[in-house]
């Protein structure tokens, strides 16, 4: 049984050769079917909108076509999917030697093809050209109007089923749901929601890291004259805590008021605190310790402390993660 469905699943194909919209097919009155159809394709989750955005290339569609006809033959796979409202896409592959990757990606066109070659629909069903498979190149023709039966119309746009058994949406010219009608694609609509979350997690990701490298210590120095200040800064070199780590330094952090959280402003209003509330005087010793990653070799030999040294005449030591570094 097996073995002559895997055979089946190559026996009809979608044929090239048609008759155009034929004076006896446009006097049928295919409203009703249309009707029920549209309402069945609910009840499985399935919408036009979803179909037309990815058409199956001919191949594909010819191997659903097939899938379809054995669903509807077979009285277990069909009750399993009536009952279920879902395709056995596990068991379609294992039985028939599909791959369930391409089952899963044309899902919804699967449905539709079952659903529409079920005896309930006998003249949708007509409306596909089908036949036994013959041997033909596979060639895509490409379609500026595609032409086909209109199952639902809106404002704006309207949606057909080819003969070749493909749904397309196209901009609503005037025509009728239940007749033969062509038309022009219309674009479907950007999914932004797919680019906007990859954005966004990008965005958070970046946003994240900046964080950790705005609290992440980079840089520990140690003022130190007759009082003591500890200053942290990040790989930004913006000041992330500073403590007087002996009562006179508590004295002059406390009365600091920074302009700017930059390194070199906030040693230069250290100093000066310290000058103002007569903790260092003139030709007094400022050790300066550095640890973490060393500083350049001139960044002390401009800027504010740099002018803030000099002009109270301090006789610096500074200490750049084990090698010394001059003022002047």
């Amino acid at each position: 049984m097996a073995s002559r469905r895997i055979l089946e699943k190559n026996k009809y194909q979608f044929l090239e050769k048609i008759s155009l919209s034929p004076i006896d097919e446009e006097s049928l009155d295919y409203s009703v079917e249309i009707d029920n159809y549209l309402k069945e394709l609910k009840t499985y989750k399935v919408s036009l909108m979803g179909l037309s955005k990815d058409v199956p290339s001919k191949e594909d569609r010819n191997l659903f076509l097939n899938l379809a006809l054995i669903i509807t033959d077979d009285e277990k796979l069909k009750e399993q999917f009536t009952t279920q409202k879902k395709l056995p896409l596990k068991r379609i592959s294992h039985t028939l030697e599909v791959p369930l990757f391409k089952l899963e990606a044309y899902e919804n066109y699967l449905c539709a093809y079952t659903m529409l070659l079920d005896e309930k629909y006998p003249l949708l069903r007509k409306t596909l050209t089908y036949g036994p498979k013959v041997k033909e190149h596979l060639t895509e023709v490409l379609k500026f109007m595609p032409q086909g039966l209109v199952l639902h119309c809106s404002f704006r746009q309207s949606y057909l089923l080819t003969r070749h058994g493909e749904f397309y949406r196209i901009k609503n010219e005037g025509q009728v749901v239940g007749k033969f009608a062509s038309g022009r694609k219309k674009r479907n609509p950007l999914n932004w929601k797919r680019p906007l979350g990859s954005l966004l997690i990008i965005a958070l990701i970046a946003f994240g890291f900046y964080q950790y490298q705005i609290n992440q210590i980079q840089n520990t120095i140690i003022v130190r004259a007759v009082g003591e200040v500890k200053v942290e800064f990040n790989s930004f070199g913006n000041l992330i805590d500073i403590i007087g780590t002996s009562p006179e330094g508590d004295k002059f952090v406390s009365s600091a008021e920074f302009e700017a959280k930059d390194m070199d402003t906030v040693l230069a209003e250290i100093i000066e605190q310290a000058y103002i509330s007569g903790t260092i005087k003139e030709r007094d010793e400022l050790l300066i310790i550095i640890s973490g990653e060393p500083l350049e070799e001139d960044f002390f030999k401009s800027g504010k402390t740099h002018d803030r040294i000099l002009s109270y005449q301090l006789n610096p030591k500074i200490n750049n993660d084990g090698s010394f570094l001059e003022v002047n």
